[in-house]
């Protein structure tokens, strides 16, 4: 295989496993600490239809290569996410092969349910606190109930008193191949319109003779839940049309 098919092969691996490690929180409960408790038993459930424009990008640093893609999101009740795509540039390959390839493999993985098999939920993690802090932040330590791509072996960060999530960071639970054995990601997070949200993600990964390859995604939401947002982006109107994507 070559170092080129080695990085592309790796791209589209990792953007699944990271977009969906540190996916949007599910109601729960627990007994480990008020913060965490407020945390779990809050309004958290991901949105359950929304608008947003997103900006992904995607570098190697050895090969000099990268390439963005900007898009539009929508989330629809009873039909998943759909997409399209509204500009782009920088390597093809990287936009084909990579973050259209991004946002594709995150709409199977609504179709087909791997969402929710990734939530920041009692079924998925161990919740440990030691009492440790970043400045007015609660640090928790999350620990995966199994080996998945899909899942933290790191950090949550929750605001205190109320329990709300800013961030989390950490390496996947496990590395997407034998080329990849690491990735460290970063996911933050705001309360939009009441709902809590994904508002950027980062990943680095570690791939053996490749070296580093980045990815970051950002999203600016237009609307969720039907609440407008920002009505003035006439690229990003409504999105869905069919199963998949539009272009």
């Amino acid at each position: 295989m070559s170092m080129a098919n080695v990085l592309l092969a790796t791209f589209a691996a990792v953007a699944l496993g990271a977009l969906l490690a540190a996916a949007q929180p599910a109601a729960s409960s627990a007994d480990n600490g008020n913060v965490v408790q407020r945390f779990l038993t809050g309004n958290a459930a991901s949105p359950s239809a929304y608008r947003a424009r997103r900006r992904l990008e995607a570098r190697n640093e050895r090969f000099n290569t990268d390439g963005w893609v900007e898009a539009c999101t929508e989330l629809v009740p009873g039909s998943g996410l759909h997409y399209h795509v509204i500009a782009e540039g920088g390597s093809g390959l990287i936009r084909d092969r990579v973050l259209r390839q991004a946002l594709e493999s995150e709409r199977e993985a609504w179709a087909n349910g791997e969402i929710d098999r990734s939530t920041l939920a009692l079924a998925n993690y161990d919740f440990q606190t030691t009492g440790g802090t970043d400045g007015d932040l609660l640090i928790v330590t999350l620990k995966p109930r199994r080996k998945s791509r899909m899942l933290v072996d790191g950090l949550m960060f929750l605001r205190q008193p109320d329990g709300e999530l800013v961030r989390v960071e950490g390496t996947l639970a496990k590395g997407p191949s034998f080329w990849t054995p690491r990735v460290d990601v970063v996911r933050r997070y705001e309360r939009i319109a009441g709902v809590r949200v994904p508002v950027a993600l980062e990943f680095v990964a570690h791939v053996r003779v490749v070296g580093r390859s980045s990815f970051r995604m950002s999203y600016r939401y237009l609307s969720i839940g039907g609440h407008v947002l920002d009505d003035d982006d006439d690229a990003c109107g409504r999105v869905a049309s069919g199963s998949g994507h539009v272009d």
